[in-house]
């Protein structure tokens, strides 16, 4: 496996042929991401800036990189990334008279039947996958020479001043990475590309974050009693990565408060709320909303609204 960063693609010594437009967006990035390297970390904050720039890079490299009967897989962070890189090779369709692509999207929003064409082997065109961390770690494509890194993903993250649990933009981690990479070089000499700095990749985090410590602890402990239907403390104080101890009363509190359990301990009960609310899925405050719609006879108000 070679690895390639950003910086390697103004290296003369590639040879990747950048027109002046890409030339100037790679020096831009690469100064971007030299930058947020020298803070303390690798934060989160603008990463959707650099999203529509690493798109076109990656569009121009899998051109050049690319050839027929052999396929380029794109990591990007999430569906707007992969409609825009699609977007972008059916603009060159009239124009690549001498290259045929076929673009294919792997993401769950896209039909089962659509994404199964990325196994299909096909000598006469150069097939582009373009996908999210859903191809990390499930999906190995036999014709893979080349595999192209944004470095982003979306990732689950706890908002503590709203109560709200939102799918941000975030950078991988290392581990990530690494399996990213992985995508090529199984069974024959592969590429990966990574569109950022080794400064920056230095900075990400040795593996993503537990999901436990991203999802409030009240969301945790109702699916836990609903599914286990016995108390849940001792579980939280064993798992590999326990919670903060002195969230878990406010937990108790909120649950109570939402009519969830009897009382404001583990020793409460699951009420009949409780229990439909662990499988409705949503935020605790929404499904308190869609219930109380329900009890109202306006269920399906309270759900659009």
């Amino acid at each position: 496996l070679k690895e390639y960063y950003l910086n390697d693609l103004l290296s003369k010594r590639l040879n990747i042929q950048l027109g002046h437009a890409e030339q100037k967006n790679v020096a831009k990035l690469i100064k971007s991401f030299d930058q947020k390297a020298s803070l303390s970390g690798s934060s989160n904050s603008g990463i959707s800036s650099f999203s529509e720039s690493q798109c076109k890079i990656a569009f121009h490299l899998s051109r050049v990189v690319g050839v027929p009967g052999r396929s380029v897989l794109i990591f990007v962070d999430g569906i707007n990334a992969i409609y825009n890189i699609v977007s972008m090779f059916d603009q060159i369709k009239t124009r690549a008279a001498n290259k045929e692509y076929l673009v294919i999207p792997i993401h769950s929003h896209i039909p089962h039947e659509e994404q199964m064409a990325a196994f299909d082997i096909n000598k006469n065109v150069i097939k582009i996958v373009v996908a999210t961390n859903s191809a990390e770690s499930s999906i190995t494509l036999p014709d893979c020479d080349n595999v192209i890194c944004l470095g982003t993903e979306k990732r689950i993250e706890y908002n503590a001043t709203k109560h709200q649990v939102c799918l941000v933009p975030a950078w991988i981690s290392k581990a990530s990475a690494t399996q990213r990479a992985g995508r090529t070089a199984r069974i024959r000499p592969g590429t990966v590309w990574r569109m950022y700095t080794k400064s920056l990749h230095d900075k990400f985090d040795p593996f993503d974050p537990p999901e436990i410590l991203q999802t409030p602890l009240d969301h945790i402990i109702l699916r836990l009693r609903a599914m286990l239907n016995r108390p849940v403390v001792s579980i939280l104080e064993n798992v590999i990565t326990s919670p903060d101890s002195s969230q878990i009363q406010p937990a108790f509190d909120s649950l109570h408060r939402l009519s969830f359990f009897s009382e404001p301990s583990d020793n409460g009960e699951l009420t009949t709320e409780g229990t439909l609310a662990a499988t409705i899925g949503l935020d605790l405050s929404l499904c308190k909303l869609v219930i109380h719609g329900i009890r109202l006879g306006v269920g399906r108000e309270a759900a659009c609204i």
